[in-house]
């Protein structure tokens, strides 16, 4: 037999506790304009003025890379295992350092949708890289000593980038509102969109534009359990593609990876709200959050593009020729008369960004709001550098420079493979022997990330 008394009394509670009135705060990835129900309420502006919002963060890892380990022989002061094997040796350390100003307008409508403009200004973009612990020019495989091919030059000090980055607009519509409707819980749903207004950042320059079309799809909820207590929920996925005019360029059919790859992304966490006054307008919320990317395979700048694509290693140096950043393909750059060389882009393997964080929101004035977040992150080891070798057109042997097939209109020949005066080249145009192929490619390792986010807010 069913006790309802037992039934009916925890469920008669929970819905008491669901349609308490009292409090009105919002996820800050759920609100539109703030929290606080009005009657009658009509557009209102949100706009950031002076310093308004500061974001740093620092970035700290190794690069290790491969090396082909032979059974029972020494390599660089390592003793290889019973078996040949290729393993990862530490090479250099990187840090990276990003610091900016954001700006931004919005207007929310009704509590049921808003648009922001947001535009940053980055103060400092830098990338350095050093010789690892234990590692200088006498065991180096990047910077070797006595005369050896470098592939670039160890340590390396990036360029000090700085300027206006790119425009983005942030559209966001709330389905359901607990500002609207107390009975309901806050749901909304977000449209951001980057544009590639930065100058394109390059190896020799300053710029800091990275020449990307942003597409971010995501749905935010939050629910207001009790007067204190606003779990939250959301999830996103970060379409990229490239723009005109920059250095992400397929060149030919055989070239596996030509543009960034995707993001998704999850948050989670909780608001707590030990302080709010409806009738002011005023609150005090803290925030413990944890949010995961997952960032696809794709061709990316990574720590190590602006010492790629600087190196002096050049194959047409008489004194100290090189041809460890020149492309293994073999085409002809019409631009110089020569094999094309790396500008530092590599195809990287996917890999993972987990972070926690800590923040609180406080509303001390219905006009002002100010709100501070740090957060601390590791990202899992991924190789930075791992192009494939290209694509088996043919089917036959290996990826050949020169296959089966003829290049349409290339005339007879019975002096290649392929019976014709040019065979097609299957190799990647974007695959580098030096640092592609197994056994030489880099990897990061022990990465870690840590930033500070403050912002002051007006509303009017």
């Amino acid at each position: 037999m069913i006790d309802w008394k037992a039934f009916f009394v925890p469920a008669m509670a929970l819905v008491a506790i669901t349609m308490i009135p009292a409090s009105s705060s919002a996820s800050r990835l759920t609100e539109i304009v703030d929290p606080f129900p009005r009657e009658g309420d009509g557009a209102q502006v949100n706009v950031e003025i002076g310093v308004v919002g500061f974001d740093y963060w620092k970035k700290t890892g190794i690069i290790t890379r491969e090396f082909k380990c032979v059974s029972h022989d020494m390599d660089l002061g390592q003793f290889c295992p019973d078996e040949s094997l290729v393993l990862d040796r530490r090479e250099m350390k990187y840090d990276a350092e990003w610091q900016q100003l954001a700006f931004s307008a919005k207007v929310g409508f009704w509590r049921v949708a808003s648009i922001e403009l947001y535009l940053p200004y980055i103060l400092r973009d830098r990338t350095n890289l050093q010789f690892d612990e234990g590692v200088d020019g006498t065991n180096s495989s990047v910077t070797p000593s006595g005369g050896a091919p470098q592939l670039f030059q160890l340590p390396y000090d990036g360029q000090d980038r700085s300027g206006i980055g790119d425009l983005e607009a942030r559209i966001r519509f709330a389905p359901m509102s607990y500002a609207r409707d107390f009975t309901h819980p806050n749901w909304a749903i977000d449209i951001n969109i980057v544009f590639p207004t930065a100058e394109l950042k390059s190896t020799d320059n300053e710029a800091t534009g990275g020449g990307l079309w942003q597409v971010e799809l995501a749905s935010a909820v939050s629910a207001r359990f009790m007067p204190w207590f606003e779990p939250y929920f959301r999830l996103a996925g970060n379409f990229r593609v490239t723009s005109s005019g920059t250095f992400f360029e397929e060149y030919v059919n055989t070239q596996t990876l030509a543009a960034p790859g995707h993001q998704l992304k999850i948050a989670l966490g909780i608001d707590l709200i030990p302080y709010e006054n409806v009738g002011k307008e005023e609150f005090f919320s803290i925030e413990l959050g944890a949010d995961i990317m997952y960032q696809f395979e794709g061709r990316e700048y990574t720590a190590l593009y602006e010492a790629l694509g600087s190196s002096s290693c050049d194959p047409g140096d008489d004194n100290a020729p090189c041809d460890l950043t020149t492309f293994t393909r073999g085409d002809i750059d019409p631009a110089t008369g020569e094999r094309r060389k790396t500008d530092g882009l590599t195809d990287i393997e996917q890999y993972a960004l987990v972070r926690g964080s800590l923040g609180f929101r406080w509303q001390m004035w219905k006009y002002i709001q100010l709100r501070f977040s740090g957060w601390v992150g590791h990202e899992t080891s991924h190789f930075l550098s791992t192009a494939d070798a290209g694509k088996n057109l043919d089917n036959e042997n290996q990826v050949e420079a020169s296959n089966s097939q003829c290049v349409s209109g290339s005339l007879p020949s019975q002096d290649t493979l392929c019976l014709c005066e040019e065979c097609v080249n299957e190799y990647n145009p974007v695959y580098n022997d030096a640092y592609d192929a197994l056994g030489t490619r880099f990897r990061t390792a022990n990465t870690v990330l840590w930033g500070v986010n403050l912002k002051l807010i007006g509303k009017f």
